[in-house]
């Protein structure tokens, strides 16, 4: 009787353990800044030449965010929906691997992407 108290009482605290885990990573998630209109951010790209020949100078980029659900932290997270949330122009190429970009339209967050013909960028904060 004993032991069968001990093991009810671990697999308690165990399943308290582990599912504290998915509701702690999406509140990091849910406390990134959101870019409206006109706010400048940064897109990251690889540095290769076939990029920079995609993504222009005054170029309007749509913006598509994935949602994924399950485990995130596991790694067995599945995307369910992407959604465009948005359009960005690129203003100017700064260094080997970063593009300044402003907001045209909707709500941009760090960790989407821009994509045009197969080419993905992340979007990064302002400095």
């Amino acid at each position: 009787m004993k032991t069968m108290v001990r093991i009810l009482i671990l697999s308690i605290f165990g399943m308290l353990a582990v599912s504290s885990l998915p509701v702690y990573a999406s509140k990091i998630f849910k406390s990134e800044v959101i870019k409206k209109s006109g706010d400048n951010l940064y897109v990251f790209h690889s540095g290769k030449q076939d990029v920079k020949k995609e993504f222009c100078l005054n170029d309007v980029i749509p913006v598509y965010r994935e949602v994924s659900y399950g485990w995130p932290i596991r790694g067995y997270g599945e995307v369910k929906t992407r959604n465009e949330v948005g359009e960005i122009k690129i203003v100017s190429y700064l260094g080997d691997h970063d593009i300044q970009a402003q907001v045209v339209d909707g709500s941009v967050q760090v960790g989407d992407v821009a994509e045009k013909e197969g080419s993905y960028c992340p979007v990064l904060p302002a400095k």
